[in-house]
């Protein structure tokens, strides 16, 4: 797989908030809280998908990119994730 994983995974380009359309309809057809995942760059994306409804709203590669995302955020330094479609075309 290692070797040839590359040829078997399909890679598609990195979008904001790429999964809300079809996690929205999931949260729209149960009765249980839904958390979103998918591309959540800015505390601007948290807000908006909390504001539909999203119990929870998780931070995955803005996280991983930025450690110090939240504390940043929190003093003032930074709006939103570096975290680009060339970012995650320069990794391996």
């Amino acid at each position: 797989m290692a070797m040839f994983g590359w040829a078997l995974v399909q890679r598609y380009p990195f979008e904001p908030c790429f999964l809300e359309e079809q996690v929205g309809r999931v949260r729209e057809a149960v009765s249980i809280p839904v958390a979103y995942v998918g591309g959540v760059r800015s505390f601007a994306d948290m807000e908006r998908l909390m504001q539909k409804g999203f119990a929870f709203v998780q931070v995955g590669r803005t996280t991983v990119r930025d450690p110090d995302f939240v504390a940043r955020y929190q003093r003032g330094e930074i709006t939103e994730s570096d975290w680009t479609a060339a970012t995650a075309a320069s990794l391996p």
